[in-house]
């Protein structure tokens, strides 16, 4: 047992990230040549470190340049400019007046059925939920789940998204069977929808996870192997 903690003691010691030799802000300024007085101006007022150009692959920290890709620093806030942003929410987002509730995850649109709709889904369907059929606003479920929409002012039907379905509807009274709504426009959201592959986030690597096991097994295997002697 002694065997197998220490041999897990020292995997956990090779997973913690490599930190010795990293710089403070007021650290890497001296090294740059700045005194003290300097260095105390700078970190009170945010000012610039130098007038170099700004380039993608600057860091900047309190709107000040310290460090090119590729360098590290240790800080206490960081500002970082992205090119992409992934899951960001539609610009066309303001949020309906008058409507009855307070927050959602909502989407008003135009349908060639019942007109202008006004629909709340569940908020755990807010992003990576929904896509679009090809060249149309028709909406589709992208999920492994049916989802239940609630529909302003549409007491008497029911709506769903079936699996990889469109909107449907049915009347509440009789055996009505469930028909396509039909959306032919969003006039205003705040879903995220997955317009392309780059939407989606990547697959995990398991690499590590098989390395981890195998190193866990691997421990084990030892252990017995010893107690066996």
């Amino acid at each position: 047992m002694r065997c197998f903690l220490s041999l897990v003691l020292a995997f956990c010691l090779c997973l913690l990230p490599v930190s010795a030799g990293a710089l403070t802000y007021a650290e890497y300024l001296a090294d740059q040549g700045y005194s003290q007085d300097e260095i105390d101006q700078i970190i009170s007022s945010g000012e610039d470190v130098s007038a170099s150009d700004t380039s993608n692959s600057t860091i900047y920290i309190d709107n000040s340049q310290l460090l090119d890709s590729g360098s590290s620093v240790q800080v206490d806030s960081l500002t970082v400019q992205a090119q992409q942003v992934l899951l960001s929410a539609p610009e066309n987002n303001d949020y309906p007046s008058g409507a009855p509730l307070a927050g959602g995850v909502y989407m008003q649109v135009t349908t060639s059925a019942l007109g202008e709709l006004l629909i709340y889904v569940p908020s755990n369907y807010q992003s990576k939920a929904f896509t679009f059929e090809s060249g149309t606003k028709e909406v589709i479920n992208i999920t492994s789940s049916t989802i239940t929409a609630y529909v302003v002012d549409q007491a008497d039907y029911s709506f769903r998204w079936s699996s990889f379905g469109r909107l449907q509807y049915r009347r509440n009274s009789g055996s009505y069977s469930y028909e396509d709504v039909n959306i032919t426009d969003i006039l205003n959201t705040n879903i995220v929808f997955v317009e392309s592959n780059d939407d989606l986030p990547p697959v995990p690597d398991s690499n590590m996870l098989q390395i981890i096991i195998t190193f866990l097994l691997g421990g084990c295997l030892l252990c017995l192997f010893i107690k066996r002697l």
